[in-house]
C-alpha cells in the first residue's frame, strides 16, 4: 500500500507538470502564445488519462523491476530475459504519453498507437531510450545523490531541484521522439 500511495501523492503533481509541459510545447511549435497557466488549464481535460496512464505505466516498470530482482536471484538468465521483455514493452508503449495530451485519446487507444509507431522501430527505440535515461541516471549519481549526502538536511530541495531540472527535458524528449515517428 505505501508504494502505491506513494505513486499516487508523489507522481500526480509531476504527471500533472508532464502535461502541462506536452501541452506549452506543442503549443509553441503551432505558433501559439505560450503560457503555462493556459497550458495547465488546457491539460485538465485530459489529465485523468494521463495521469492514469501513467499510473499504470509506473506501476507495471516497478512490478517488472521487483519480478526481475526475485527472477535474478534464481537464474540470471531469467533476469536478463524478464529485463529484455521489460525493455521491449517499455519502448513500444513509451509514446502514449505525448499521444494523450497531442491527440486527445484515450489510453487504451493511445497504447495501441504507440504500439503501431514503434512497431518495426522498437530496437532502435529501446536504444534511444536506454541512452537518454542513463545520462539522466548518470547526472542524479553525480550530482543530486552527492549533494544530499553531504548536507542531508537539504534532501527534500534537493530532490524537488533534480526533478524541476530532469522532467521538463524528459518530457519533451518522449514528445520529440512521438513526432519523429
Amino acid at each position: 500500500y505505501t508504494l502505491l500511495w506513494a505513486l499516487i501523492t508523489d507522481g500526480t503533481p509531476i504527471w500533472m507538470a508532464e502535461a502541462a509541459i506536452l501541452i506549452l510545447v506543442t503549443r509553441i511549435q503551432q505558433g501559439n502564445e505560450p503560457g503555462i497557466m493556459s497550458s495547465y488549464l488546457q491539460a485538465i481535460p485530459v489529465a485523468p488519462y494521463y495521469l492514469f496512464g501513467r499510473f499504470i505505466f509506473s506501476l507495471s516498470l516497478v512490478s517488472v523491476l521487483l519480478l526481475m530482482a526475485t527472477a535474478a536471484g534464481w537464474s540470471g538468465f531469467l533476469g536478463l530475459s524478464i529485463l529484455i521483455i521489460g525493455l521491449f514493452f517499455f519502448a513500444r508503449f513509451s509514446l502514449f504519453g505525448p499521444i494523450i495530451v497531442s491527440e486527445g485519446f484515450g489510453f487504451y487507444s493511445a497504447l495501441r498507437l504507440s504500439w503501431f509507431l514503434v512497431k518495426g522501430q522498437t530496437p532502435r527505440t529501446v536504444a534511444i531510450l536506454v541512452s537518454i535515461y542513463l545520462i539522466f541516471f548518470i547526472f542524479i549519481l553525480l550530482i543530486p545523490l552527492q549533494l544530499m549526502a553531504a548536507f542531508p538536511m537539504m534532501s527534500m530541495f534537493v530532490i524537488l531541484i533534480t526533478q524541476a531540472l530532469t522532467v521538463p527535458p524528459l518530457t519533451i524528449f518522449t514528445l520529440l521522439l512521438y513526432q519523429d515517428y
